[in-house]
């Protein structure tokens, strides 16, 4: 189904509307098809799938549950699986982001990696690499495609990473914190936290997607800055998605309850 078949039958856009549309969008179609593989290899592929090299900080301040202190109202939290002293002050920290895990920050020292679930003052390397794509070269609305696409893919893969994490921690952290306050609600268990974290992933992706096709068709504009504007409205919109799930991880980190007796302090 095309994309305006699809928005007719969803009522996003009214028949005589998306006729206009479509006369817009089929010429861009046929302009874009002839641009040379070569062409459009060099000015969206390099550019826009530049590996990320990550951003530097050092840990200014003890770590302090799920927030790493990087000075000057800086910081960075992350799901941090094992105790947090072992993140010490001094140690160089490389914040990154990858399809699979989303964005992520590592000790270089020590080599501890940890799912991000929040930044203050720290910029998401999604928008780092963004603003590089866009800096490469000379300004066109090819090359502008190909950066606010990755950008929104990028989000997009950071959407589904936090949805993933959400599933593997939140109903065991719910659980342990239960026991330990000795206040578990009947009829709770592992088993119903799991199916209910299962079901908020659903909604939020049957939410992403009629989001993500109200917003192409709120994006409209003509000529070739058609496929910039949704891209765009589609990074913004993920973003701030990712911003309500980063809310629910962060709340699960400050609810864990009692500190990990497991915890050692550093040698």
């Amino acid at each position: 189904m095309s994309w305006k078949l699809f928005a007719q039958a969803v009522g996003l856009v009214p028949t005589r509307i998306s006729r206009r549309i479509d006369g817009k969008v089929r010429p861009l179609l046929r302009r874009v098809a002839v641009i040379p593989i070569g062409l459009m290899a060099l000015a969206i592929a390099a550019p826009a799938r530049a590996a990320d090299p990550g951003q530097e900080f050092v840990i200014r301040h003890a770590t302090q549950g799920a927030t790493i202190d990087l000075g000057a109202g800086r910081t960075i939290d992350a799901w941090i699986t094992i105790c947090p002293t072992a993140w010490r002050v001094g140690d160089r920290l490389r914040l990154e982001f990858s399809e699979r895990n989303g964005a992520t920050v590592i000790d270089l020292r020590s080599g501890n990696r940890a799912s991000v679930i929040g930044l203050t003052d720290v910029e998401n390397p999604i928008n780092a690499a963004l603003k590089r794509c866009l800096s490469q070269g000379r300004n066109t609305d090819v090359r502008d495609e190909g950066c606010y696409e990755t950008a929104a893919d990028g989000w997009r893969s950071q959407v589904h990473a936090m949805l993933r994490l959400g599933q593997a921690v939140l109903p065991k952290t719910i659980m342990d914190n239960f026991r330990q306050n000795h206040a578990t609600p009947k009829g709770v268990d592992i088993a119903s936290l799991t199916a209910t974290q299962q079901q908020f992933s659903q909604a939020v992706e049957n939410f992403v997607t009629l989001g993500e096709a109200v917003n192409s068709n709120l994006s409209i504009v003509t000529g070739a800055e058609l496929s910039v504007s949704q891209n765009a409205a589609a990074a913004t919109f993920l973003a701030r998605v990712n911003e309500l799930l980063w809310a629910q991880l962060r709340q699960g980190a400050n609810d864990i309850g009692l500190p990990d007796t497991s915890c050692q302090p550093p040698r």
